[in-house]
């Protein structure tokens, strides 16, 4: 503590700061003066740390007030709210002798004090309790002695007094009398009852096996982009080629057919356990290089090999979908969902499922003379469980 006489300014004794990277390691700064470091206070989150062992103080005795520091190793971590609270013992132990030496010093320092004590007193009070306006109508708000709470809500009455209420018992807020039936059932069926809902028809029954109820009996769908396939070995066709319409635009990534010959792209697919194993469908999305009033027409064939078996396998029948009558280069176009396709091998959970896509040429729907390209395809599939478990 200094010789210097501080001063005592209008300035809530507490303040907090929210810990971020940037301000982790402090000094944190209060803006109210203390008098010794053992004057303030201070707490991370809920928890009061302790002087020297947590932090060190700078600036007791400053009117404008100092600063914080965590001990290295004590730093909060970012999220926490410091809060730092001037904390004065509320006790006056200097006594003025009669006759004795008048020291404005002494005085003031002693009128400090009793100032900060009062501030400290009312932040409690004023920031830190609950209270009522000092325009609200009088009421009583002390609360009934320990023997007639105890056990009780604490509510307020129709003139705002204080009134410890018993659960189950008394009126707290106006209700219909329908809400009344309904809050004093003892239990969900009762409840259930009263409301006139029928598990099953009206509600969705719990059940501990839910998850394994079929979401919906129908199709799931999965897009395989021309960027997931590769032109195969043997009557592959072109390698994926990225194409720039307009900059700025949409590009895309394709693999070019042929016209001349059957060519081929292959890709794979792990389906989700939820699959029934079944026949699956397909939509073949495509563009074209040129403008032309031909069709195309793409086939699809797969099979499904599981662990441990050779994936040296023959691919199931082919399905065949045609797009007719297309006009303009680089348009998007989109085929009909093809027939059923079912893959060779045996099915079976976990299992690898190969594709084999490839323009049929030998068709007699296929007339376009340019490249068709191939932008993706979507395939659609039957599930039957709720989840993958």
């Amino acid at each position: 503590m200094t010789n210097h006489h501080i001063q005592i300014g209008d300035i809530a004794p507490r303040t907090q700061i929210t810990i971020t990277s940037g301000n982790l390691a402090g000094p944190w700064t209060y803006p109210f003066p203390i008098f010794t470091d053992a004057d303030i206070e201070v707490y991370y989150d809920g928890t009061l740390k302790t002087p020297t062992t947590h932090y060190t103080v700078a600036g007791a005795g400053i009117d404008e007030g100092g600063t914080v520091t965590p001990v290295g190793g004590q730093e909060p971590t970012v999220g926490v709210v410091v809060t730092l609270k001037r904390r004065l013992v509320i006790k006056r132990l200097t006594d003025f002798q009669d006759t004795g030496d008048f020291r404005a010093k002494v005085i003031n320092d002693e009128l400090d004090k009793i100032v900060a004590m009062l501030q400290q007193v009312w932040d409690a009070i004023n920031a830190r309790a609950v209270r009522q306006l000092e325009s609200d109508s009088d009421a009583t708000l002390t609360l009934p002695i320990a023997a007639d709470r105890q056990g009780k809500l604490l509510g307020f009455d129709a003139s705002g007094n204080a009134v410890a209420y018993t659960p189950n018992t008394d009126t707290y807020i106006s209700l219909s009398a329908f809400m009344e039936t309904l809050l004093d059932d003892p239990d969900a069926a009762t409840a259930r009852a009263t409301l006139g809902a029928v598990i099953g028809a009206d509600v969705q029954a719990y059940d501990a096996g839910i998850s394994t109820t079929p979401l919906t009996e129908g199709t799931h769908t999965v897009f395989i982009p021309a960027g997931a396939m590769r032109p195969t070995v043997s009557n592959g066709c072109a390698a994926i080629t990225d194409v720039e319409t307009t900059a700025g635009r949409p590009d895309m990534q394709v693999l070019d057919f042929d016209a001349s010959a059957d060519e081929h792209a292959q890709f794979q697919i792990a389906f989700p356990k939820s699959w029934d194993e079944g026949t699956i469908t397909f939509q073949v999305f495509w563009t074209s290089t040129a403008t032309d009033t031909d069709g195309v027409a793409w086939g699809l064939q797969g099979v499904s090999v599981s662990d441990g078996d050779t994936i040296d396998v023959a691919y199931g029948t082919a399905v065949v979908v045609t797009d007719l009558n297309q006009s303009t280069a680089e348009d998007l176009y989109v085929t009909s969902v093809s027939g059923a396709v079912t893959l060779a091998g045996t099915p079976a959970a976990a299992d690898m499922s190969y594709f084999r896509i490839f323009r049929d040429v030998s068709d007699a729907a296929d007339t376009a003379a340019e490249d068709a390209r191939l932008i993706g395809v979507k395939l659609f599939y039957t599930v039957d469980a709720g989840d993958d478990s």
